[in-house]
């Protein structure tokens, strides 16, 4: 009886360290990944700023035209970090969309002096460059990820073809904008330039505004959060992970009673 029971014991003493470190360590991954689940929970309560879609399109964009245009707005309150934005370009060849597939721009995004009209300071956000549309109405989604803001001040989203006027081959590449007259928004409007190459003047020289109607945005949409935020994996591989982590909790747990 003794011997049994001394063999068991002494079972118990070599097998309890580890396993009660792989539990500690499955129950820590657990927890990590229930996190990750919940901090995307999170992101997906971002505020958003969705203008009207498209309805009264504007152009010409690009070479040898209207260069720049954009969209004034103001981050809502509490949701200070801007992680994308998106603004439709159209082939529309009503639209002088001349050689639109030519055309080369980036997106920024920027304060606004909007006692001055123009805008100001470095910019916060700038995209890599993109090629002209291919389509009627074209989604530009730009993941200006984390950039924080001030709900306090105003700043504008852009696109602008300024700077890369060299590496447009075509004498003419444009595209139409899409803009709309279906609503107002108190956090700014419409604004554009005819800077031409000269990025420079942005920030100098006041752009020109939608003037007597107020109701004339760009079609935009942002996305902000609270807080920044950090890469997880997608939430149906999390799910599997939990799942998978809690099974083997649970077989470390029996092994610690045999």
């Amino acid at each position: 009886m003794m011997n049994t029971r001394n063999k068991s014991t002494s079972a118990r003493d070599t097998t309890s360290p580890h396993m009660h470190t792989m539990s500690q360590h499955v129950r820590r991954s657990v927890s990590a990944a229930i996190g990750a689940l919940m901090l995307s929970a999170t992101v997906s309560t971002a505020q958003p700023i969705n203008l009207p879609n498209n309805e009264s399109p504007t152009g010409p964009f690009g070479k040898s035209s209207t260069a720049t245009y954009g969209q004034t707005f103001m981050a809502p309150v509490g949701f200070n970090y801007l992680q994308n934005f998106s603004f439709w370009l159209s082939n529309d060849p009503g639209l002088l969309a001349a050689n639109s597939s030519s055309l080369r721009f980036r997106a920024y995004v920027m304060q606004w002096d909007a006692i001055n009209g123009h805008a100001t300071g470095d910019a916060l956000y700038s995209s890599t460059v993109q090629s002209g549309p291919s389509a009627l109405s074209q989604r530009y989604e730009f993941a200006s990820t984390n950039t924080l803001l001030n709900s306090s001040l105003q700043y504008v989203a852009f696109v602008s073809a300024s700077g890369l006027f060299g590496t447009i081959g075509a004498a003419e590449a444009t595209a139409g904008m899409e803009t709309s007259l279906l609503g107002g928004y108190t956090g700014g409007q419409f604004v554009f330039a005819d800077n031409g190459d000269n990025f420079g003047l942005l920030k100098t020289d006041a752009w020109l505004l939608s003037g007597d109607f107020p109701d004339y945005q760009t079609r935009f949409n942002a996305n902000f959060t609270r807080a920044a935020i950090t890469a997880v994996p997608e939430p149906s591989s999390l799910i599997l992970l939990v799942a998978g982590l809690s099974a083997l909790l649970v077989v470390v747990a029996r092994k610690k009673r045999v």
